[in-house]
């Protein structure tokens, strides 16, 4: 068999909803998505993980019901897990995390418990810190790399500015962090802190605003380990945007690099417009990061959520201008939207995102996201939705040798029945076509090692009915070895 080692396969994606990079995962409860009946606490606040086993926990409140507390938790396909029960409806939690060994870590108004992974209450670990952190808003809590809990939230009425606190892995505060575990601080008139990260040297960052003369300006604190402002980031420990206009940080990213990812909102040409900052690790503008280090999309009017995946590119989550639709955007490493992702960059889900509200993105194992909207109107909702996407659905080659040349057609996609594939071959070869699903099992065979001679070829080839509705990977075969796939969707 001849290799034709100098071409390669350009897999195009020929229909709209394949061009955009980006397809609902229907193995996640059939649509894509879960409608929960859970309500966030408080806005933009952190109430959702995920389990290094799939599974995800939603935390919050219930409307419509006599029980405030809401914690489910869902299994990877989108149903419920009914071994899992939390029956405390006394507390209201507001933000939660998971630790390396399974436990629950919940912030609530009561202070932090901790849960087994079954939803029982861990009555070994300490409730803290109640009195001094009453009437707080709690936005994130999270595992510092020495195992400690840290959590930060705000005060608004009266205003009282933000906290930052630490705690030892068994729930009592970390008395050589800042005073006695308890980090306030009140710098301006308002002060809110929305996003709280840790980096791996046990520093933590805070994004959010401060509001000094009567409008916000989004504001970054670090921390060291000790609880004291970090002299050598941005202006003795903060960062305090005044090029931005009106701006809020309402999440924010520390990448494999250190640098930091502030996702919020700010003034474009007059408007309240979606924008992303990057910072160098000691908290200036990364130049090399958008334009001048900032990154406007004036389709959105805000981002809530943002994270990056393993190959650099940077996913953010926010809300459209208009319908206050969801909407997902792809950016390339330094800053710039992604042409092939969605529409220039910007995909629109189709689930109704709210004004200021809980709003996040996840990066899940593989090319799979997470993100979490909350409805604009509670009342023709169950809650908050989570929708489960599929990313990069050119897989491209597996193999970097092809036997195939010029440009390689498989269309349309999604499909109902009827799957074709135009390529071209460099000379007569035994082709192969199987379908298999996400996990890598053989789902049916289409073309088991049939001759073709070279040249353009152009076959269909027909999708049982019996294979179900969702997402699958199409890989072609030379003699047997598999030297390109794709993933497409079955309706």
């Amino acid at each position: 068999m001849k290799k034709a080692f100098g071409s390669f396969v350009l897999i195009l994606l020929v229909q709209y909803s394949f061009a955009q990079g980006i397809l609902p995962d229907l193995t996640f409860s059939g649509d894509g998505k879960v409608e929960t009946w859970v309500y966030p606490s408080s806005q933009h606040s952190k109430c959702i993980a995920f389990q290094a086993d799939g599974k995800f926990l939603v935390a919050g409140g219930q409307y419509f019901s006599a029980d405030w507390t809401a914690l489910v938790r869902y299994n990877p396909d989108g149903s419920i897990d009914t071994g899992f029960h939390f029956l405390d409806n006394e507390v209201e939690i507001e933000a939660i995390c998971i630790q390396p060994d399974g436990k629950i870590i919940c912030t609530t108004k009561k202070g932090l418990i901790r849960l087994h992974s079954n939803g029982d209450i861990d009555s070994g670990f300490a409730t803290s810190l109640t009195d001094e952190l009453e009437g707080y808003t709690h936005m994130e809590t999270a595992i510092l790399p020495n195992g400690k809990v840290v959590s930060g939230g705000f005060k608004l009425n009266p205003s009282s500015g933000f906290y930052v606190a630490v705690f030892n892995p068994n729930g009592k505060p970390d008395l050589a962090f800042a005073q006695a575990g308890l980090f306030k601080h009140h710098p301006t008139a308002t002060d809110f802190i929305f996003s709280l990260k840790c980096q791996q040297d046990g520093k933590i960052v805070v994004a959010g605003c401060s509001v000094p003369t009567g409008s916000a300006r989004t504001t970054l604190y670090r921390l060291l380990p000790n609880g004291d402002l970090d002299s050598t980031f941005g202006v003795d420990g903060a960062i305090r945007e005044l090029q931005l206009g009106i701006s809020e940080g309402l999440d924010l990213h520390i990448q494999s690099d250190g640098k930091i990812v502030v996702a919020g909102y700010g003034q474009h040409q007059g408007e309240h417009t979606a924008c992303l900052i990057r910072y160098t690790p000691d908290g200036t503008r990364d130049l090399t990061f958008g334009i001048d280090g900032v990154c406007f999309i004036p389709e959105l009017t805000q981002h809530t959520g943002v994270m990056s995946l393993p190959n650099g590119k940077i996913m953010v989550h926010g809300i459209n201008q208009e319908q206050y639709f969801g909407a997902i955007v792809q950016l390339s490493a330094d800053g710039f939207l992604e042409p092939d992702f969605g529409e220039n960059g910007v995909f629109f889900t189709s689930v109704v995102g709210g004004m200021d509200e809980t709003m996040s993105i996840h990066h899940l194992e593989s090319n799979k996201i997470a993100v979490l909207h909350s409805p604009v109107n509670h009342h023709n909702h169950n809650g908050m939705v989570l929708a489960k996407y599929i990313l990069d659905f050119n897989v491209g080659l597996l193999n970097p040798g092809s036997d195939f040349k010029e440009n390689m057609l498989v269309y349309p996609n999604p499909i109902a029945d009827l799957l074709t594939v135009k390529f071209t071959l460099n000379a007569p070869e035994s082709v192969g076509v199987d379908l298999y699903d996400l996990s890598g099992r053989l789902i049916t065979r289409l073309s088991h090692g049939r001759q073709f001679d070279a040249g353009e070829h152009t076959e269909s080839y027909q999708i049982s009915p019996d294979v179900p509705a969702g997402n699958y990977t199409m890989v072609l075969s030379i003699q047997g070895n598999p030297v390109s796939s794709i993933q497409i969707m079955k309706k």
